[in-house]
């Protein structure tokens, strides 16, 4: 089974936004914690801000991105990376040859793993594409880099481009891919299924990229890769989305902490029963728990099995009564029931109860 590489640019967003050292540590250590071991920098990026990353450095190898045309490989060589990625316009061949034979003896001299990144290459042709192939194959390069974070492109149109391109060039292929029509998910996963182990993500879909989540679980649940999920997913995402000072929506795919809550005396019936025909994998795979929502939807065995969770069997005239002011009150407030405000509705109607009976 291949061993697929995550390169992020969650970090790299960071930068940009200008956080502090601290930050960009903390950030580190979060994705380090869930198995992202690459990220890029866009070495202009940090020439604007100059940020210190040794304490990144302790988590991630680092990769600097640079322009083909004005390369800044004493930068990559003083901030201790090992690699740059060389970016150009891939349909804009003038002077191609010589800048990269240029850059490509700089940064063997400076002991730096050349890629080359490729903007603009899903609109290419298979002629074209053959003919950029033939181009690279004539340089020592690390590997190619299928940009789109223009998302021009469409899964179907990157899988058959990324077949053409994985059989002519004799390096390996990664991709860079953009969510501006929500297709960076889908073109990651046509990808793998081309042959592609590297890919670009970050975390949430922070900056505009593939949501690293996303990509990771779907290649794990519908392709089939042994891929070993850590404990606190959805935790650890929303920790690196509050480094940056962002909050995950409650209903973001994957690690949004409403995506298991439900409601509805139905469907809260059927997914006591059998979760698997209301939820499309466990909560606890992702580190999230399931969430019974109390209002006025809510049906008797919602608020039995809420009970239930806390030690506490309510008898059917209980639950009724019960259930009762729950919907009151959440009509009253337009919103769901808070666990205290029904267990204060609980403790208020077993004193009404007693004293009934005296």
């Amino acid at each position: 089974m291949r061993r697929l590489t995550w390169h992020d640019q969650t970090l790299n967003t960071a930068i940009h936004w200008q956080c502090s050292d601290r930050q960009l540590e903390e950030l580190a250590r979060l994705l380090a914690g869930l198995g992202i071991r690459q990220a890029d920098i866009c070495l202009d990026g940090w020439r604007r801000y100059c940020p210190d990353l040794k304490g990144v450095q302790k988590y991630l190898h680092l990769r600097g991105r640079t322009s083909l045309a004005e390369p800044e490989l004493g930068l990559a060589e003083q901030l201790g990376m090992k690699g740059v990625a060389l970016v150009c316009n891939a349909a804009r061949q003038d002077r191609f040859n010589l800048l990269l034979a240029s850059a490509m003896r700089d940064a063997d001299r400076r002991c730096l793993q050349s890629s080359l990144q490729l903007e603009d290459i899903a609109v290419l042709s298979a002629p074209e594409l053959a003919a950029i192939a033939e181009q690279v194959n004539g340089y020592d390069v690390a590997s190619i880099i299928y940009d789109d974070r223009k998302a021009k492109g469409d899964p179907l149109s990157a899988f058959e481009q990324l077949v053409i391109i994985i059989r002519k060039v004799n390096c390996p292929v990664e991709v860079c891919l953009g969510n501006a029509f929500g297709l960076a998910t889908a073109n990651s996963l046509a990808a793998v299924k081309a042959g592609i182990t590297h890919i670009t993500t970050a975390v949430a879909g922070i900056g505009g990229y593939a949501p690293w989540e996303e990509a990771v679980f779907a290649v794990k649940q519908l392709l089939g890769f042994d891929y070993e999920l850590p404990q606190d997913m959805a935790g650890i995402c929303q920790q690196a989305a509050a480094v940056l000072e962002l909050s995950v929506p409650e209903s973001k795919a994957i690690i949004g902490q409403s995506i298991f809550a439900h409601e509805s005396g139905l469907h809260v019936d059927g997914v006591i029963k059998s979760p698997e025909l209301y939820e499309p994998f466990s909560p606890e795979l992702v580190g999230l728990k399931r969430q019974l929502i109390i209002g006025k939807h809510s049906g008797s065995i919602a608020i039995k099995t809420k009970f239930s969770a806390w030690g506490i069997g309510l008898e059917d005239v209980e639950c009724k009564h019960l259930l009762d002011r729950v919907r009151t009150l959440a009509v009253k407030k337009k919103a769901a029931i808070t666990d205290t405000e029904l267990l204060q509705l609980y403790r208020s109607s077993l004193k009404e109860q007693n004293y009934a009976r005296t």
